[in-house]
């Protein structure tokens, strides 16, 4: 079985793909600052996180998963993600 360590973990996408692959995994934290991905996040896998920050962690996992910044790629960010001449982050 292998450790993840979720970081900007938003609702959990890449733990959802590890359980539909069927890869045995034991995720050690998730770490979310947004208050509405931890509540999604909660539901879909039955926990009790709450909104934290990563400072300080000394976690080994065996495998570091994180979201990037999916702002940008959204209607909410006008879907400007990956255009570098539109300055955004993603």
């Amino acid at each position: 079985m292998i450790k993840i360590l979720e970081l900007f973990g938003g609702i959990g996408a890449p733990r959802k793909a590890l359980i539909n692959l069927g890869v045995e995994h034991k995720s050690i934290d998730y770490v979310e600052w947004n208050e509405k991905a931890v509540r999604s996040y909660n539901a879909m896998f039955d926990n009790r996180y709450q909104p934290e920050s990563v400072v300080g962690y000394n976690l080994q996992p065996d495998i570091l998963v994180h979201g990037s910044p999916c702002q940008d790629f959204s209607i909410a960010g006008k879907q400007y993600g990956g255009n570098i001449e539109d300055g955004t982050r993603s």
